[in-house]
């Protein structure tokens, strides 16, 4: 795909990339990892173009999981990572956040941390990677978006025994969830008022109070 074939051809070093005389030349291991890091990376932002033109269509392997989600391009948190070079703006953000860019995680990370609010499931990403021509299991998908949790990239949503959504907006906000499509949408924070919660137990904080409003027609 032309994605690919472009990311390739800027891969290798440019003039801003290599080295003055005096310094050492980059290691083939390195520049082995930026031009894997730039073929995952195309290949994620090339599903996201596609999603865009409408080629993915909902309900097809790569289609979004939820209501009223769209694709868009890279908000301002994920453009702060390096807004001059796009095959650098996913890697960078993984280290910011702790985890080491690998292949599998910039590519994974490309589909899902694209800057649109979004929830899907792990067997979604999983489609979706395949669609978009990257070879990865189901394992290392779980893996993968366990660690963005972790890291702060993501939130987990048990919506019900063995059915868990990833969000990518972690900022304060509850959900609708349509029981019958199994849909997901936000509703923001301040829409939902509380008189009270109750008292944690000794030596406990409330982290964080999650709303489910469950729907059916």
């Amino acid at each position: 795909m032309a994605a690919v074939d472009d990311a390739l051809k800027a891969a290798p070093m440019t003039a801003v990339d290599k080295p003055p005389d005096d310094s050492p030349a980059p290691t083939k291991k390195a520049c082995s990892e930026k031009i894997s890091n730039a073929v995952a990376l195309a290949l994620a932002e090339d599903l996201c173009a596609r999603r865009r033109a409408g080629i993915l269509a909902p309900g097809r392997p790569g289609a979004y999981i939820g209501m009223q989600r769209s694709c868009k391009q890279p908000g301002a948190a994920a453009m702060t990572a390096n807004e001059a070079d796009p095959a650098e703006r996913i890697p960078a953000l993984l280290r910011k956040a702790g985890l080491r860019p690998t292949r599998q995680r910039v590519a994974l990370a490309g589909l899902v941390l694209d800057g649109g609010d979004r929830h899907l499931t792990a067997e979604a990403l999983h489609a979706e990677a395949r669609a978009a021509g990257i070879r990865v299991s189901a394992a290392t998908v779980y893996n993968c978006l366990h660690r963005f949790v972790a890291a702060g990239l993501l939130r987990e949503l048990v919506i019900a025994p063995g059915r868990v959504y990833f969000d990518t907006n972690t900022r304060p906000h509850h959900h609708f969830h349509d029981e019958e499509s199994g849909a997901l949408a936000d509703i923001p924070a301040d829409s939902v008022a509380f008189a009270a919660l109750p008292a944690a137990p000794d030596a406990r904080r409330i982290h964080r109070v999650d709303v489910v409003v469950r729907l059916k027609k």
